[in-house]
């Protein structure tokens, strides 16, 4: 396997104001994963929008130490810890069964329903197109997933479709631990509105698609109660910028001379201070008016 590095760009809406970057580099038996993302924040309720700074982070896995070390690259810090360890096929199936049985979501205890009632059907249609990418062969394939409420169901019917190109290409290293079952996503369905979750049943269409994605644009659609669907503007975009197979340098998985071990470090964002400003001004006023027991008015204009 040769060096990889490649460089993958996530928008979380259609501007692209919020999402994350990142760029992972691997090695035989380890890797780096640098991350920084793009937040975006209301200052208050109709009030103007801030962009916050999250400080940018690594995760350096090293199979050859049993270690991952997670580093805050704009502070200089770094925690380890060992790898964790793959879960035997009991664990995984005491695991599934705690999840079936119950899920603890706010400190709240909520059972799901005696029977399935969701309905979670996952298509797969690849559509034969091909095109290059980065010196690979891309296939064209298109994934929807279609939720359909059954009897007790909170959920509601909705369709997420991801539009996508994939090559073969395998990213991983020895001592990653694989994946968790694709079902156990599903465990929170229905975000225990009225204390109540949904016990869902999937069922696969066509061959699931497991390559690396190179581009997918998911697209979310609402089923209203007379039938027609309501779509929603792109809720996701995937696009990977740059790939390479170059040799890295192996200091690149080091932790860099300077940085200070320490417990935890800093992961959330921080406001700019025009934006710190604004919010306490805005408080100052609001308060004015509570005082007066009324919101301030513009006063007419004379003449």
């Amino acid at each position: 396997m040769p060096d990889l590095k490649f460089t993958v760009r996530t928008n979380f809406d259609a501007a692209g104001l919020s999402g994350r970057d990142t760029t992972t580099y691997v090695k035989p038996d380890r890797k780096r994963v640098e991350e920084s993302r793009r937040l975006v924040q209301q200052l208050w309720i109709g009030g103007p929008v801030a962009s916050l700074r999250p400080p940018r982070l690594a995760t350096i896995t090293r199979c050859d130490l049993g270690r991952v070390f997670e580093l805050n690259l704009d502070d200089r810090e770094y925690t380890v810890k060992p790898i964790p360890k793959p879960l035997s096929a009991e664990e995984q199936k005491a695991r599934a069964e705690e999840l079936k049985s119950r899920v603890v979501q706010g400190g709240l205890q909520l059972q799901r329903p005696a029977q399935p009632n969701l309905l979670i059907e996952v298509s797969t249609k690849d559509t034969g197109e091909r095109k290059q990418m980065f010196g690979y062969t891309a296939r064209h394939v298109i994934t929807a997933e279609k939720r359909t409420p059954l009897e007790g169901a909170v959920s509601v019917p909705q369709e997420q479709v991801t539009d996508g190109w994939y090559i073969d290409l395998d990213t991983s290293i020895s001592c990653e631990p694989p994946g968790q079952a694709g079902a156990l996503r599903f465990a929170l369905l229905g975000g225990g509105r009225n204390g109540k979750i949904d016990y869902p049943t999937v069922k696969f269409v066509g061959q699931r698609e497991t390559g690396f994605a190179l581009a997918t644009t998911r697209r979310d659609a609402l089923f209203l109660p007379d039938g027609s669907r309501s779509e929603r503007p792109p809720v996701s975009t995937i696009q990977v910028t740059n790939l390479s197979t170059a040799p890295l340098p192996t200091d690149l998985f080091d932790v860099p001379n300077g940085f200070r071990e320490v417990r935890d470090f800093r992961r959330r964002p921080v406001m700019p201070w025009w934006g710190r400003a604004l919010v306490s001004l805005h408080s100052i006023w609001l308060g004015f008016e509570r005082a007066l027991g009324r919101p301030f008015r513009r006063l007419p204009s004379r003449g």
